[in-house]
């Protein structure tokens, strides 16, 4: 199929849309080739459901014992409730429509009549999946002069896919304007709310093909906007307001088990944006994401936003850093976090806000308490972010807070407590600080800690112990331990 097909999709196909106040109905029809061809066929009726793009009809789930399978195939592409027939071109599917064998021929038979006397044109939408031996698209004749959905490359799979949604939902990505009206549709987000799981493929997948900036945060943008309603929809709520404290303690932890999965899937997207783009800029949209849940934690009953915020924030610091990709970091720890929205706004609010910490829980009278650090470690479950990062970014914030001459005017970052997980490293040291020995990881990675050279860092951390009463100098001690201090920057 040539590279103009897909633009002429989204002119000429889906002139009628589709009524958004129902959820369109979608009938798949394909040939069982082998079992592969099934599950790819399965899997987007899936992907259909699960984004909630379209109730799907799909012969393995809504075909009984004892139905007549013919009338089934009649009336799935004759009922007028049908919005789209997918049609699933596969070698297979092609030999058959042509030959009217099997189910795909009595389909055929149905389908073609309708094809051509259908008012509605774009009822039918022929997806290709497979290349004949001399590469064009496996199509049946009748079929054959028909704009179909490509989706024989499977690196194109999250582009196409988003070509089918807009055809489905009746948003095509370039409409015709109004005459003497600016066309609005660039500004205009898809129309549908989406899963966060389709919202991340798809900015993968526009990173992919160097879409520009602002396209790519506009999709971030909207991802984190998901995210963020989600986290908005965890509010604990009780009916009464003489909720028992077990109730409380019980709604708190289902909460943040229940977040599991959308963390996982925020850590899969800053690893990928980590990876692939290039621009920091982009980091400003997920600053500005952390900015906006300040909000969360003015709710009553908050240990699970502090906590899941708290993790989301130490996660993406903890990628950045491991990536030493300092300069986003620095995104993430110079700005103010004040929020105009917020009637109590402190100019003064800093990074520190995001701690993780749990203050109803460590008050609960259950006595069933688990620290904020047993949670976390706990939770480690993915190989792109491990207990040992999670350490190398926590310390990192804490000495960059700790050294900070207005500490005293906002709330501090409280290290968590490491100890008994990493002290088995040799020498006893944060692990990251092994690093900063090194005299060209450690002047870039001083920009983090907000010092000019060593010999400042330590200047400000001796100046931070004289301002404690009383354990000053045990905490000197420590810190010089924990920094392996003699050795920064010592190997050229």
């Amino acid at each position: 199929m040539s590279d103009t097909v897909p633009t002429n999709l989204d002119v000429e196909i889906s002139q009628t849309p589709v009524d958004t106040s129902v959820v369109p109905k979608v009938f798949i029809s394909y040939s069982w080739s082998n079992s592969e061809h099934v599950a790819w066929v399965l899997d987007l009726a899936k992907r259909l459901m699960n984004d909630g793009i379209a109730e799907v009809v799909l012969d393995r789930w809504d075909l009984k014992p004892g139905q007549d399978k013919f009338h089934f195939m009649e009336q799935m592409v004759i009922d007028e409730s049908i919005h789209k027939v997918l049609i699933i071109c596969d070698m297979s599917y092609s030999n058959k429509a042509d030959e009217r064998k099997g189910g795909v021929g009595t389909e055929t038979q149905i389908i073609n009549p309708a094809v051509y006397n259908s008012v509605s044109q774009n009822k039918f939408i022929p997806v290709v999946i497979e290349n004949d031996a001399e590469g064009s698209s496996c199509l049946p004749v009748y079929l054959k002069n028909r704009i179909f959905i490509d989706f024989s490359d499977p690196l194109k799979y999250f582009e196409k896919y988003e070509d089918l949604v807009r055809e489905i939902i009746g948003k095509p990505l370039l409409v015709k304007p109004k005459l003497g009206n600016r066309p609005s549709y660039l500004m205009e987000a898809a129309g549908t709310q989406l899963s966060t799981t389709y919202k991340l493929d798809t900015l993968k997948a526009a990173i992919h093909r160097g879409t520009t900036y602002a396209y790519v945060a506009g999709l971030l943008e909207d991802y984190l906007e998901v995210l963020e309603q989600i986290l908005a929809g965890m509010e604990i709520i009780f009916d009464s307001p003489l909720a028992s404290d077990q109730a409380v303690e019980a709604k708190i932890k289902d909460s943040i088990e229940v977040f599991l999965p959308y963390r996982d899937e925020y850590i899969d997207c800053v690893s990928f944006v980590s990876k692939y783009a290039d621009d920091v800029k982009i980091y400003e949209v997920i600053q500005r994401f952390f900015v906006r849940c300040t909000l969360l934690f003015k709710r009553p009953f908050s240990d699970n936003y502090h906590f899941l915020l708290g993790e989301l924030f130490l996660y993406t610091l903890a990628i950045l850093i491991r990536n030493e990709q300092f300069e986003a970091v620095l995104v993430f720890l110079t700005p103010s976090y004040s929020n105009s929205e917020d009637e109590n706004n402190d100019k003064y609010r800093t990074y520190s806000v995001f701690r993780p910490m749990m203050p109803y829980m460590e008050q609960a009278p259950s006595g069933q308490y688990k620290s904020v650090k047993s949670r976390l470690n706990e939770r480690v479950r993915t190989n792109k972010v491990s207990w040992v990062d999670l350490v190398n970014a926590d310390y990192a914030l804490y000495i960059r807070d700790f050294i900070r001459e207005t500490r005293n005017q906002s709330v501090p970052w409280c290290h968590l407590d490491f100890s008994g997980h990493w002290f088995s490293y040799a020498p006893p040291s944060v692990p990251l600080f092994q690093r900063t020995k090194s005299v060209s990881y450690f002047n870039k990675f001083a920009r983090v800690l907000d010092v000019r050279d060593k010999e400042d860092l330590f200047r400000r951390i001796e100046n931070a112990c004289e301002r404690l009463s009383g354990q000053g100098k045990n905490i000197l001690d420590w810190h010089q331990m924990l920094l392996d201090i003699d050795r920064l920057a010592t190997i050229t």
